[in-house]
Parts: C-alpha cells; structure tokens; sequence
C-alpha cells in the first residue's frame, strides 16, 4: 500500500521558512512553465504551487488545482477565502479520474504524489489524456536515499522506475533534474 499525505500536516507545508526554502516559482520556472500555459497541479495539497503558478502565468494562462483529498481543498479553500490564494479553479476528483475535458492543459504537475499511488502508470496515463500534445508533464518527488523530510525509504521512487512508467504510459523526451539535495524532477512530453 502506497504512503499517503497526512492533511492534518497541512500548515507544515504553508510555513514561511518551508516556502523559501523551497521557492516554488523558481521550481516551476526551471521546469518550463511560462506565460500562457494552462497549469494542472494534481495532487495541489495545500496549493503550495498554485500560487507561484498564478504569478507565472499572470492573465495569460489558466491554473487548476486538483485533489482527491476533501480535507486539502477544505483547507486550500479556507485560504482563497482569506485572499492567500486567488486566481484559480479547484477540482475535486477520485484517484485515478479527473473530471475535467481531454487535452485541457499544456503542463502538468504531480509534485510528491506518485509515490502515494498504488497504480502510478494509470494515473501518469490520466494525466496525459488532461495534456495537449506536446505538453509538459513534470513529476517531482524524493531522491531514494535517506533525508531529514518525506515518506519512508522503501516508499520512495528511485529515478529509473519513474522513468519506466512515465515511458510505459505514453510520454517521450523523459529527463531529469536535481530540485534539491531531497528531491528530483522529471520532465517529459505528451505525445
């Protein structure tokens, strides 16, 4: 069975220090995303993305924010209400089905969330059918070595399985970068 996010952890991930530390404008800016994309977080949590998301695409693009999770879109939700967060859709889905049209999005986000999936190509592959052709898919998740922060080891993702089921679901142009010490990226496009 698959670790899974605790939401009662929730506020950890909207502290000040976690937020700089972490900089994820600068994140996604290095992952491509630009002006004019239609930017699908799925598995959005507390929106930790969405906002810098927002930033990003200013008044040229759209931002969803995606979650199976009641407890997480109570929360995010809480925060648009108190203007944390502006400037974007939340969706609820189940795990492996988002309700949202075919080919909707130009690039997706799956940030720390793979490895909470049991049936990780099923998802990547509904993921896909939200991506034009040619979209960004960009998967981030915990280098498989022992860190201060995340899920357990025997939890975690090494790179070549990412690669393995981000290929066996349909994507190309698969490739990699360091985030941090803790966690990589893995890019790749919608074919």
């Amino acid at each position: 069975m698959a670790h899974k996010f605790d939401p009662k952890h929730a506020d950890k991930l909207e502290a000040e220090d976690f937020r700089k530390q972490m900089n994820p404008g600068a994140i996604l800016s290095s992952l491509g995303l630009k002006p004019g994309d239609v930017f699908i977080d799925v598995g959005c949590g507390t929106g930790f993305y969405l906002r810098a998301a927002a930033e990003i695409l200013k008044d040229s693009g759209s931002v969803y924010g995606i979650d199976s999770s009641r407890k997480m879109l109570k929360f995010l939700k809480n925060h648009t209400e108190r203007g944390l967060l502006t400037a974007f859709n939340l969706v609820k889905s189940r795990e492996y089905a988002v309700p949202l049209p075919d080919g909707i999005g130009t690039f997706a986000l799956l940030s720390t969330v793979l490895h909470e999936v049991d049936e990780k190509v099923r998802l990547l592959g509904e993921i896909k059918r939200l991506l034009k052709p040619g979209g960004k898919l960009a998967v981030i998740e915990f280098e498989k070595t022992e860190t201060p922060h995340g899920p357990p080891l025997h939890h975690r993702l090494s790179r070549e399985d990412t690669a393995v089921w981000i290929n066996q679901s349909g994507y190309s142009s698969v490739a990699f970068s360091a985030v941090n010490e803790e966690l990589y990226a893995c890019t790749a496009q919608s074919t």
